[in-house]
């Protein structure tokens, strides 16, 4: 409740996030609760949020199972995501080190995450 923002970074695998990432938004419900059972209102959707993903690639059905679920639970936790950063190729540690530009990226929306949640206050 107290969080000014939220990131989740996490791999992709099947298309779909983890189990511990699931579990985590599974443990939204009593969000959920006060929002749609107790008719509480939403807290102010401005917090800022951001998704970070990466996955090794290859799978065909994309990365829309693993944003679908992080969306919601952002939803009802009045967190609007704003940036989202997807990351093909990684598989092995070390691997995103090639990537230089993705660790630029990820440290681009840190800072502006940073910045929105100050502003916020």
């Amino acid at each position: 409740d107290a969080a000014e923002a939220i990131v989740i970074a996490s791999p992709v695998y099947f298309a779909t996030v983890p189990a511990s990432l699931k579990a985590f938004l599974d443990r939204c419900q009593p969000y959920w609760a006060r929002r749609y059972v107790l008719g509480e209102p939403v807290r102010d959707p401005r917090r800022p949020g951001a998704l970070l993903l990466v996955r090794s690639g290859g799978d065909p059905f994309g990365w829309e199972c693993a944003v679908a679920p992080v969306k919601s639970a952002f939803a009802v936790l009045g967190v609007q995501l704003g940036e989202l950063l997807e990351v093909e190729g990684p598989d092995a540690p070390g691997d995103v080190d090639a990537r230089p530009e993705s660790l630029e990226r990820a440290q681009e929306i840190g800072g502006a995450l940073v910045s929105a949640a100050l502003a916020g206050r």
